[in-house]
């Protein structure tokens, strides 16, 4: 899902397993232009998020996901993990480390569109408390799925 979507830039883009960062590839999402954009996902269960690896768009305006915050949570409570800071035009990829709980993962711009060519979460399903130690200390070896139907 995501705030809004313009030139065909649908919410499920970003998770569709293809990190073409040009957006003429039809891989990447857009919404309008606002002053309060977002995207986000629902991992179907609840997960331990290591880190979400974001691909950001090149060619026309990757300057946009400057600022751009990954929240990690539960429906209307979620924590920061981190903001992306927007280094060069040639950087593809943004490492957001989360070690955060959660079966919502979401993306906040509030200073331009928002537009994300993959969003990569890295997890885990938990079960209990005692887990999410463990996973705590370790780093995870495979990209969370979105929920069906996405």
């Amino acid at each position: 899902k995501q705030s809004s979507v313009s030139y065909q830039g649908v919410a499920g883009n970003a998770v569709d397993g293809i990190a073409d960062t040009f957006y003429r590839g039809g891989s990447c999402t857009h919404t309008a232009e606002s002053s309060h954009n977002w995207w986000l996902v629902d991992l179907g269960e609840w997960s331990f998020v290591h880190h979400v690896v974001i691909t950001n768009r090149l060619g026309c305006c990757p300057e946009r996901i400057d600022g751009a915050e990954v929240l990690v949570g539960e429906s209307y409570r979620l924590t920061a993990c981190g903001k992306i800071q927007y280094t060069n035009s040639s950087t593809r990829t943004y490492n957001i480390t989360c070690q955060k709980m959660g079966f919502i993962v979401k993306l906040i711009q509030k200073n331009s569109v928002l537009s994300l060519c993959e969003v990569e979460v890295m997890g885990k399903p938990v079960n209990n408390s005692v887990e999410v130690k463990e996973l705590q200390e370790t780093k995870p070896t495979v990209a969370y799925l979105p929920a069906e139907g996405w």
